[in-house]
């Protein structure tokens, strides 16, 4: 009889008990009474017993007795496990030099640093920022000899690493309207750098549209709308950059003419209208604004309102009516950039439309421009995704490396959806990373580490095979068994890391710590904030 049919007979045998005692009590029966209690008393006894005796009632034999894995499961988990570089492989893979470009990690349980050369794109995946600024940002901010890029949050990074970049002979520009990292703030007129005439003058001016019209501002127009919302935003800051006088020559200056009263607001669309031929389409769109039904025009100019409302806070009025910088100290000299995206907490206004034209604006200019020659920078960015679809970054990222020779780019992003929200041949996008790092994820992946995003396994290119460094790797969900499942990774211990490295099997490591490193620690002029 088993544990089951056992506890069903101690049950009928106190059902059976406790109805001969009924029966015997409306008897007045005292022995059938007692036979009752006796019946009903058994059970527990033995019960007792039973939890007593259990631990002397084991059989060892069947204790000791273990499933053994099945030859298909032994093969998976050797497959797995084959998946990973030993010490011998990073050896031979030269990512255990001293001193190299980028510094990713320290191999678990030594001292031995991993870190590349020649790095042109990276990308890393974290649930948290702080994971993301200790372990990647701080480390390679400090010890970095390129010129800097930081887009973060808080300015935590630039209070760690200022003064070293100071020390280093760069200048610190921190563009920090609400002084949250503690620097005196810059200021920064994206207008002081337009081109000023001819078509470059309308790119840059539509690049400017273009970023101050985030997703999250024309969600509720259709596509015709909101090309005909940023054609708007563009002959105004055309108009803006032209017909002002130079102390008037800002954003701020533009948000006023959307807020302008009808009997002032269409003389200016006039004023538009009238812009030269070559730039027809602002004036044809200028037209047809005025030939709109009411309704339409309204959600339009709310639309550009929206996106130009951050202008009118006092402190971003103040960071972009002029520039504190020149152009040659972050395109010929040295220079460390800080932008800080996030206002006090007592602010309830999101920083977005200010956030993608600083971040817009210095990517472009710091890029390729009319062939000149640029330093190389170390670009570095927390949370790109909260700023929508960003044209300037992606093609950084998925484009040909040839004319950013110089460019270092390392996003960071809270998953492969978010890659999604800012990228949209994001395919293409983490195919190109010469590095891929994960701390953690939010969410589970379409694609699991590393069959999903598999090729990232071996990192070869399984298209064309040309052999080019920078030919996208074709991902292809079915290509390999996953070596570590999404949950894996959510799991993960917070002092280990995934890298998926080209020409280099995936890597375990531990993650770095700057603020216990000496390595780092002792580069940082000020105590560790975090």
């Amino acid at each position: 009889m088993g544990p089951a049919g056992f506890r069903v007979l101690m049950v009928l045998m106190l059902g059976l008990g406790a109805l001969v005692v009924v029966i015997g009590m409306m008897a007045r029966d005292d022995a059938l009474v007692l036979a009752g209690l006796t019946c009903g008393v058994i059970p527990l006894i033995v019960r007792l017993f039973v939890g007593l005796l259990a631990p002397y009632l084991g059989n060892p034999q069947r204790a000791e007795k273990q499933p053994e894995p099945s030859p298909l499961q032994e093969a998976a988990i050797a497959r797995r496990n084959d998946h990973w570089a030993d010490e011998e492989s990073l050896q031979q893979g030269g990512v255990l030099e001293a001193d190299p470009q980028i510094y990713l990690a320290r191999l678990a349980d030594k001292s031995a640093m991993i870190g590349l050369q020649s790095v042109r794109r990276l990308m890393t995946f974290s649930n948290a920022s702080i994971d993301f600024y200790q372990s990647s940002v701080i480390p390679n901010a400090l010890t970095t000899r390129d010129n800097l890029l930081v887009f973060e949050n808080d300015g935590l990074v630039c209070k760690a690493v200022r003064d070293r970049r100071a020390q280093l002979g760069q200048k610190v520009i921190v563009l920090d309207p609400f002084g949250r990292s503690g620097s005196t703030p810059d200021t920064f007129n994206p207008f002081d750098f337009m081109r000023p005439e001819g078509a470059a003058l309308i790119a840059d001016a539509a690049m400017i549209a273009d970023l101050l019209l985030a997703p999250h501002f024309v969600r509720d127009l259709d596509p015709q709308d909101a090309r005909v919302a940023r054609v708007l935003l563009q002959g105004l800051i055309i108009h803006t950059y032209r017909n002002q006088n130079e102390s008037a020559r800002h954003l701020t200056e533009m948000r006023h003419s959307l807020t302008l009263p009808s009997h002032r607001f269409y003389p200016l669309l006039g004023e538009l209208i009238d812009i030269d031929a070559t730039e027809g389409r602002i004036s044809d769109i200028a037209l047809s604004i005025m030939d709109m039904s009411e309704d339409r025009r309204e959600a339009i100019l709310d639309a550009c309102r929206n996106a130009t409302e951050v202008f009118e806070l006092g402190s971003i009025e103040n960071a972009t009516s002029s520039t504190s910088f020149t152009l040659e100290d972050i395109t010929v000299r040295g220079a460390s950039i800080f932008i800080i995206g996030n206002p006090p907490e007592s602010y309830d206004e999101t920083l977005l439309a200010w956030c993608r034209v600083m971040l817009g604006c210095f990517l472009l200019l710091i890029s390729s421009r009319d062939g000149r020659q640029m330093p190389s920078y170390l670009v570095m960015l927390d949370r790109v995704e909260t700023l929508g679809r960003l044209v300037q970054l992606e093609r950084l990222l998925g484009g040909g490396g040839g004319s950013n020779a110089g460019l270092t780019l390392w996003p960071c992003f809270s998953g492969v959806s978010a890659v999604m929200d800012v990228c949209h041949n994001w395919e293409n996008v983490v195919g190109r990373s010469d590095v891929v790092q994960i701390y953690g994820q939010d969410g589970a992946f379409d694609l699991d580490w590393a069959a999903g995003l598999t090729a990232m396994s071996r990192f070869a290119d399984t298209g064309s095979r040309t052999g080019q460094s920078d030919a996208p790797v074709h991902l292809r969900g079915r290509d390999k068994e996953a070596m570590m499942k999404s949950v894996e990774v959510a799991r993960m211990s917070p002092s280990e890391q995934l890298l998926f490295c080209k020409g280099l099997p995936p890597i375990r490591a531990a993650r770095l710590q700057w603020a216990d490193d000496d390595a780092f620690r002792l580069l940082a002029t000020r105590p560790p904030t975090f």
